[in-house]
């Protein structure tokens, strides 16, 4: 290959011009070599002498074009070792990576805009790139927390409270009507002078349409009695001396007792006795007044009244018409009653009950009780000795229910008892005929005395006794109520005993009591 030929040659391959051989390696004690000779063969140490070598050819010589592919061999072996150790390597990575879970599948590639290639800065904390924020952990298994409780209601109006309580205890829109006539006709009925008078309370009625009853006129000398009974009708109804459309009337009431009531407590018509009947009405009309009001001068009279039946209850527990120590004593038990439900008023109303006042009449009721039938014993001697009733058992059920120590089946039986009379429209007619004809010297089974009691009781029991009860009750009120003339809102008085002594104002204020009665709190 001539001069030519290699240079273009050397030019496809990028070499410039033959390099120089390498020098050979020194011999010992050996001169260095001529320049431009090519380095002799090494040979062994000779052995045995022999023949000498021939001298190489010129055909031996190296030529630039076996210098290039040693100096190519030269390269391409270390290359050859770093790619084994590379084959090495990714054969160790693979076989250590052989038990490693699947990789995740492929996602879409999404395309994204070219980015920049940020210039080198100084090694920095490497930060890592914002990413989905992870699930929070699940709570722990167990009960879930408790909701956070509701917000509370609205505070009610007193007004609106007493609706929802009288709708709850039986009331309606008729009975309520009622209630609103017999008032209306009671505050019509008032003296000037505060009072409702039993016999002449006529005097307000205009000419030719009296609402006086020939056969059941009333007494006079009822007249604290059922002055206190339409006090409590009123007060019952929600009005007080200070409060509600009837306030004036209610005060001018409460104004009149106080002023009948004498320095020790009793409260009498100017001259009389004190009835403790009357006592007992008007003790518990002063006592709720008291409760209502809070006012010391209804506080004080009460209180009075409280401390006058104290002082005048028998050693039997009981208390009757009159107390006159020239005579034995007679405990009677309608009397009584009326007596437990004033302490009860007094107790309500915060004031002092003597607790062996109540010990006293809780004891007289329980032995005047019959424990096979539920009925109570009038009073041990006359009048009216040996007598008994629904009437009685229903007001029995209620005071020992209220003073304790009740026997649960002797309450079954009284409930029975009142049950067993209860209200009837024809049964009352019939009774009060045969009262008129004088075939009954006391009340008859059906009276409004006695519903009153009945009522007590059964509103005390609840249930479907109190359902049944008030169901009948309420609407034969409501039927019998006039509706016309000047005796609209009131109620014929009974033509037997109790009707004679109280006449119209006792029958109209006890049977708007009946229906007040919703407003209680049981």
């Amino acid at each position: 290959m001539n001069e030519d030929n290699l240079r273009r040659l050397y030019d496809r391959l990028g070499i410039g011009e033959a390099p120089a051989s390498p020098p050979p390696r020194p011999l010992p004690q050996s001169p260095p070599p001529p320049l431009g000779q090519p380095p002799p063969v090494e040979t062994e140490p000779p052995k045995e002498p022999s023949a000498p070598a021939a001298a190489p050819s010129q055909d031996q010589i190296p030529s630039p074009v076996d210098r290039l592919a040693e100096s190519k061999i030269a390269v391409s072996i270390p290359l050859l070792v770093v790619s084994i150790a590379a084959i090495g390597l990714a054969l160790l990575i693979i076989v250590r990576h052989s038990d490693a879970p699947p990789a995740p599948p492929p996602r879409t590639p999404v395309a994204h805009a070219p980015t920049p290639t940020p210039a080198p800065a100084e090694p920095t904390s490497v930060v890592p790139a914002p990413t989905t924020a992870p699930d929070p952990p699940a709570p722990p298994m167990g009960d879930p927390p408790n909701p956070p409780p509701p917000p509370p209601p609205p505070s009610l109006t007193p007004q609106e409270v007493r609706f929802n309580r009288i709708r709850a205890n039986g009331g309606t829109d008729n009975s309520e009507s009622a209630v609103l006539r017999g008032l209306d006709w009671l505050a019509r009925h008032q003296a000037d002078t505060g009072e409702w008078e039993g016999m002449l309370f006529e005097r307000l009625c205009p000419k030719g349409d009296s609402c006086q009853s020939s056969s059941a006129p009333g007494d006079q000398a009822y007249t604290p009695g059922i002055t206190g009974l339409a006090l409590v009708a009123f007060l019952g109804a929600g009005h007080s001396p200070t409060e509600g459309l009837y306030a004036k009337t209610v005060s001018r009431g409460l104004a009149w007792l106080v002023l009948h009531q004498d320095p020790d407590g009793g409260i009498r018509v100017t001259g009389g006795e004190v009835n403790f009947y009357n006592q007992a009405v008007a003790t518990r009309a002063l006592c709720e007044a008291a409760g209502a009001t809070g006012d010391g001068r209804f506080r004080g009279a009460a209180q009075k009244a409280l401390d006058y039946l104290e002082k005048t209850q028998y050693p039997d527990g009981g208390w009757n018409y009159f107390r006159d120590p020239a005579l034995p004593d007679r405990n009677d038990a309608s009397i009584t009653g009326w007596a437990v439900l004033a302490l009860r008023a007094g107790q309500e109303a915060g004031l002092r009950v003597a607790p062996d006042m109540k010990s006293r009449a809780r004891d007289f009721f329980l032995r005047r009780t019959d424990a096979t039938t539920g009925e109570v014993l009038y009073a041990e001697r006359d009048p009216g000795s040996g007598r008994r009733g629904p009437g009685l058992a229903g007001l029995g059920f209620a005071c020992r229910s209220w003073l304790g120590d009740e026997n649960p089946d002797v309450a079954r039986l009284s409930a029975a008892r009142v049950l067993a009379a209860i209200p009837d429209g024809a049964k009352y007619l019939d009774g009060q005929e045969k009262a008129a004809r004088k075939e009954f010297s006391f009340s008859l089974e059906q009276n409004m005395a006695g519903w009153y009691y009945g009522t007590e009781a059964m509103f005390r029991r609840g249930g479907a006794a109190w359902v049944a009860w008030n169901t009948a009750l309420r609407d034969l009120l409501v039927d019998r109520q006039f509706r016309r003339t000047h005796r609209a809102g009131s109620w014929d008085p009974e033509t037997g005993y109790i009707g004679r002594e109280g006449g119209r104002v006792f029958s109209t204020a006890i049977g708007v009591l009946i229906m007040t009665i919703y407003a209680r709190e049981r």
